[in-house]
């Protein structure tokens, strides 16, 4: 089958042809708008769980070397009175 490998991964559809070795890089909650940095070493996103984390609030990541088995953790970079919305990194 063409898509033998995508259908293995639970990430990608089955028949999906445009995109392959997929990384999941946050896990639970609620998670909106994330971008790259310049260097795409970094990610920048929105975050809720609704438990502990209420409303959006912003956060920021390294992004795992190949290899590593470790969850990332995730940085809070808001100040967590009120709802965010999207973020960005700028040059420099």
């Amino acid at each position: 089958m063409a898509f033998s490998a995508a259908a293995q991964d639970t990430l990608i559809f089955p028949g999906e042809k445009y995109f392959k070795n997929v990384k999941q890089l946050t896990f639970g909650g609620d998670n909106a708008e994330a971008y790259f940095s310049f260097g795409g070493d970094k990610l920048v996103f929105q975050y809720a769980n609704h438990k502990d984390v209420p409303c959006d609030q912003i956060y920021y990541m390294d992004i795992p070397k190949p290899g590593n088995k470790n969850l990332p953790r995730y940085n809070k970079i808001s100040n967590g009175k009120g709802r965010t919305t999207c973020a960005y990194f700028l040059p420099g």
